[in-house]
């Protein structure tokens, strides 16, 4: 591997970094893609612009989330917690109903 040097100094002046940087744009370009006329229109911009509108929509929607969530008080979290829990026991509860349902009572 080959290092060039490019530093700028008063004595050297900026030709040896400008021909760096040359050289790797002459590598990194390929000779089809420096002129290949006016740009071709093939479709509408409208699903594009659709797609910026719903990143944005969705953006707006997350931050209002958030900032609506942080303003709670103390008896809303509690109440939010509570009903929580409460829908965890109803969901465990129908769970063991339904799996007890095939098994013979005994009596």
């Amino acid at each position: 591997m080959t290092i060039i040097s490019g530093t700028v100094s008063r004595r050297r002046g900026l030709f040896p970094a400008s021909f760096a940087v040359a050289a790797c744009l002459e590598t990194l370009l390929p000779v089809a893609a420096r002129a290949q006329g006016l740009p071709v229109y093939t479709a509408s911009h409208l699903p594009l612009a659709l797609w910026a509108a719903g990143a944005a929509v969705l953006g707006l929607v997350l931050i209002y989330g958030i900032s609506r969530n942080r303003r709670r008080t103390n008896s809303e979290r509690h109440a939010t917690e509570k009903a929580t829990k409460d829908l965890y026991r109803d969901e465990d509860r129908k769970e063991r109903d339904h799996a007890n349902a095939g098994r013979p009572t005994e009596g």
